[in-house]
């Protein structure tokens, strides 16, 4: 798969693909429903980011693994406290969108290239 993207259903309990499911049940951007995301994951600096490929028109949409996982929905934990002091609300997820396909870019879309945005909000798009 092209930029080490996969889905990988091998596996029993597959996190960041059951996350996608569960979660991300349309593309904002080409409004495909139920696209079968592909799901990349890259290291940053203290923990892991998790990267979501439409199949239709090649969006790309970046969550933490805190914010998949639930780690930062408390200030008990690092990420929770890290997400607080950046003025987040800890038990919303934070989507950021990382490329718009472009297929599906618009002028209406493209303001949403780079920011984080709550998952809810971009599941209205």
């Amino acid at each position: 798969m092209a930029g080490g993207f996969v889905r990988d259903e091998k596996t029993m309990y597959n996190i960041p693909l059951r996350f996608a499911e569960q979660n991300l049940t349309h593309c904002p951007f080409c409004h495909a429903q139920e696209p079968r995301w592909l799901v990349k994951e890259a290291w940053k600096f203290l923990g892991r980011d998790y990267y979501f490929l439409c199949p239709e028109c090649e969006s790309i949409l970046k969550v933490s693994q805190e914010d998949v996982t639930g780690l930062s929905f408390t200030t008990v934990s690092m990420a929770g406290k890290w997400k607080k002091y950046k003025g987040k609300d800890n038990r919303t997820i934070y989507v950021t969108v990382d490329t718009i396909g472009f297929s599906a870019r618009t002028q209406e879309n493209v303001i949403y290239q780079g920011a984080d945005v709550p998952l809810e909000e971009l599941m209205k798009l």
